[in-house]
Parts: C-alpha cells; structure tokens; sequence
C-alpha cells in the first residue's frame, strides 16, 4: 500500500498541487490523467523519492519499494520487455548486471562478487524478475511476450 497525506507541490509562487491524500492498495490498477504541466510527473517523483513535496507526506509499508520505469523516449526498441520492465528497480538492476559481468563475461573485480551477492539478498533481488513479471501481466501483457524486444508492443 502506497498512502500520500496531505501532499502539496509548489514552485515559487505556483502551486501545483495541494491537500492530496490518497491510499493505493496492493493489487489494484491506478490512473493519473491531467493536462500537461498540471503535476502528473512531479507527484510520481514525490511518490518515488526523487523529488521532495513542498508539503504532506508519501507513507510506505516498512518493506514497501517503489519501482520506476522512467519515461524515456530513447528506449532502445531490441531491448527485452521483461529487461527493460526489471530496469524500473534500478539498484537490484545495476546489482544485476555488475555479477553478470562478473560471472558470465569475467569481467570486473571477482572480489566484489560475495558482496554483491549479499546486496542482492538483502534487496530482494532474486524476486525481481518475478516481480516484473506479474507487473506486465497485469498490465496485460502476456507472459510469452516478455522475452520479445519492445518493438513488438
């Protein structure tokens, strides 16, 4: 469950946004729509933690972690959807690929292995391409697609 307690964005004299609260429960599907410049982008990096909110709070359960696939128009369109889907937890993703170097091209300080071993664990990274997974599909894309490259969404 993700909560926001009164969240509130201001610039300067402008004010984005105020006084949002809201709950999003585990499990659910949840829309933002708004004009352009209205604050869509500016909340989900509050939400995220990118970004501080001028007022208000964004509540986490104590294991909770919020996962971005950031909007990005150059998105190289032969990478794997499940790939690119993982890339949302950028530190299990950055872990990931750092012990792939290691381990299956030799690449990089082997020494370093046992500790990004532990790192992974403790950041449940040995979920995450489950994690993943289940979030496509409920985005509605089928699992046999993950593997296909993002040009064939």
């Amino acid at each position: 469950m993700i909560a926001t307690s009164r969240l509130g964005k201001s610039f300067g004299g402008r004010t984005l946004f105020e006084g949002v609260t809201l709950q999003m429960n585990e499990g659910s599907r949840y829309g933002l729509v708004g004009a352009n410049g209205s604050g869509k982008t500016t909340f989900m990096k509050i939400v995220a933690g990118d970004e501080p909110a001028t007022e208000g709070s964004v509540t986490l359960p104590p294991s909770g972690r919020v996962g971005v696939l950031r909007q990005d128009h150059f998105l190289d369109d032969q990478a794997k959807i499940l790939d690119l889907a993982m890339r949302g937890d950028a530190t299990v993703w950055s872990l990931l690929s750092e012990r792939s170097a290691i381990v299956d091209r030799g690449e990089g300080d082997p020494e370093r292995l046992a500790d990004i071993e532990h790192a992974i664990g403790a950041s449940d990274g040995y979920t995450l391409e489950a994690r993943a997974t289940a979030i496509l599909v409920g985005l509605g894309i089928p699992k046999e697609r993950h593997p296909f490259p993002l040009s064939t969404l």
